[in-house]
């Protein structure tokens, strides 16, 4: 039997955040907080909710050793990896 799957092509990202107390106007310079850092990206994330969802998910992407693809890698546990 054929199992179907749906691939996803792309890169991942490592989303940041960052907590101000105010929004600063025009030539305002204000300090933030940082807040923690998710990993992300439109092809990851919609892989994430396709697998989420139940799809039998296959990611796509080149693997490199910044911070944020190896963080990516070990938070994708409802992908499969191959």
């Amino acid at each position: 039997m054929n199992k179907k799957y749906c691939v996803f092509i792309g890169d991942v990202a490592l989303d940041e955040y960052y907590k101000a107390d105010y929004w600063p106007t025009i030539k305002d310079k204000v300090l933030v907080d940082a807040l923690t850092a998710v990993p992300g990206g439109m092809i990851a994330n919609a892989a994430c909710v396709a697998a989420a969802l139940g799809m039998n998910v296959k990611l796509i992407w080149k693997k490199a050793g910044s911070t944020s693809h190896l963080w990516f890698l070990m938070t994708i546990s409802p992908i499969q990896k191959r």
